[in-house]
């Protein structure tokens, strides 16, 4: 796509009363100037970013979505939707055809689907009643006993499940449990309606890091942990807007190590469209050309070198 002149976004940002909070790159954030509008309430944290060079914005959270003419066309700035129109059409993204207007370059759609729990907060003694995780379960997974203790991470001897602490990301406060078996393919989430999909595995641990490895397992965060190698998780097999949005404003650098089958290359790939489309310049994406399936698969000579290789 070709650029737009410089400083004609932020010059119609400002016509349009749009205050700038934060600049990542190319990228210019701000509350969303829609949000009210489509959801009633105000866009309490900044969730809606442009790109200066291109104009093509999007809210992570409402899906307000376009570009720098169809922003100024909807916020009933009739002057400058018509500059903008004019450079669009100026640089062939529109044509105007007997008085109507038609998009080549379609705004970008959202990849992401907002998760919306409820704010849950739990006593610490839902975790701390369980027991150490035993030596030959850690031995399994090949996981430290300090790693393990880092990532509060206990042991369900009854069930022999790990059990596996979810944290809210401003306070660290206890979200819910993730109870996950050794032996058999067992999860469970306590309470059932916890929203993991608004925080990651870990997030506590690499609060001091300016760049993180981010994976689909809680215990492969454990393990790249060991390794030397600030790790949070997905809890699953999608990053959601929210996870997203935390990884965005927390890391200078953000490596995505998903999982090497087809539900984590098609996820790998999404989260690729959103680097290009979003500009969202501090995510990299691991792709080991490997028959290992996952980071717990994989031996530590070959971590090393996917890792290190990568810049870590």
């Amino acid at each position: 796509m070709k650029t737009l002149p410089e400083g004609i976004v932020e010059e119609a940002l400002g016509s349009l009363g749009v205050e700038i909070t934060e600049i990542r790159a190319d990228e210019l954030v701000a509350q969303c100037p829609a949000h009210k509008d489509r959801t009633g309430k105000e866009d309490s944290n900044p969730s809606w970013s442009i790109n200066a060079r291109t104009g093509v914005h999007f809210c992570f959270s409402c899906g307000f979505r376009g570009n720098l003419y169809t922003l100024t066309r909807d916020l009933g700035d009739e002057t400058s939707a018509k500059r903008m129109l004019s450079e669009y059409e100026r640089l062939g993204h529109v044509s105007v055809l007997d008085g109507s207007i038609s998009l080549k370059a379609e705004p970008m759609t959202p990849l992401f689907v907002p998760s919306s729990g409820e704010r849950i907060e739990l006593s610490e003694s839902k975790v701390s009643r369980y027991e150490e995780p035993p030596d030959w379960a850690l031995n399994r997974r090949r996981i430290l006993a300090e790693g393990a203790r880092i990532y509060g991470v206990r042991w369900n001897p009854k069930r022999e499940t790990w059990i596996l602490p979810l944290r809210w990301p401003d306070n660290f406060r206890l979200m819910g449990v993730q109870e996950k078996g050794e032996k058999t393919r067992y999860f469970h989430n306590r309470p059932k309606s916890v929203p993991k999909a608004e925080t990651l595995f870990g997030i506590d641990t690499v609060q001091d890091s300016t760049e993180v490895v981010v994976v689909e397992s809680p215990l492969d965060a454990v393990l790249l942990s060991d390794l030397g190698y600030p790790a949070v998780a997905i809890c699953g097999g999608k990053v959601s807007a929210e996870q997203a949005m935390i990884l965005m404003e927390l890391f200078d650098r953000v490596f995505f190590w998903l999982d090497n089958d087809d539900a984590g290359k098609t996820e790998t790939e999404r989260l690729r469209k959103l680097h290009m489309r979003m500009g969202a310049v501090n995510f990299r994406f691991l792709t080991p050309d490997t028959e290992w399936k996952d980071p717990g698969d994989t031996p530590y000579r070959h971590i090393d070198r996917v890792l290190r290789s990568a810049g870590l």
